[in-house]
């Protein structure tokens, strides 16, 4: 299958030439891998690698999973045909080439789970295509897809031939930190298992804090 280049840069270099520069900065696991991948594949190449040109060598300050995600499609039996688009940053020197990349590194917006979920049914986006393309640092992926998606479509199911209107609370929770944050997010997971015949986490604690009150 051939990876179709879908933007256009200043200039375009072989892929070989793009020269990692964020050393263990980032790291791209297989489960990420694979969503890029896909989106890749089905979508092409959509936006020019960022590059310091020092000299003859193309240092990457923003781009460093696309391009690894290229080279690994390629291991793969994927098909690179064309150059890889590349757009120019211009530091003073390396030191603030360094700062370049991790302002680019950076994410400054948040994805809010009630903002996505709006986007993706106003798009026409499906939840498949949701779950194994993209990633957001900001969310845990299977807690927004069961709290927006499957307890909805629970919900519009058991209300299915009723006249009564049916709404949705949405939690906006603000954690100390991610220990807290993955420590809720497993106490929710078992709150499932718990009460399985609870169709949303606000029943579910509700019976839980029955019991244990």
């Amino acid at each position: 299958m051939q990876i179709q280049i879908k933007c256009k840069g200043a200039a375009e270099v072989p892929l070989k030439k793009l020269l990692a520069y964020q050393g263990n900065l980032k790291s791209l696991d297989q489960t990420n891998y694979e969503k890029l991948k896909n989106e890749i594949a089905d979508q092409g190449f959509a936006a020019p690698v960022q590059v310091w040109k020092d000299g003859k060598d193309h240092w990457i300050i923003d781009g460093h999973q696309r391009v690894r995600t290229l080279g690994m499609m390629i291991e793969n039996g994927f098909e690179l045909k064309d150059n890889v688009p590349i757009t120019y940053c211009y530091p003073d020197d390396e030191d603030q080439a360094r700062r370049m990349l991790l302002s680019m590194a950076s994410t400054y917006g948040k994805v809010e789970g009630q903002g996505l979920y709006e986007y993706v049914i106003e798009h026409g986006i499906s939840v498949d295509e949701l779950s194994t393309r993209f990633s957001f640092s900001d969310l845990n992926m299977p807690y927004f897809l069961d709290e927006y998606f499957r307890e909805r479509e629970s919900s519009a199911n058991d209300g299915a031939g009723e006249s009564e209107k049916s709404f949705n609370i949405v939690y906006n929770m603000v954690f100390d930190d991610i220990e807290q944050q993955e420590k809720f997010f497993e106490f929710v997971s078992w709150l499932k298992k718990r009460y399985p015949e609870h169709p949303s986490i606000g029943s579910r604690m509700k019976e839980y804090f029955e019991e244990v009150l």
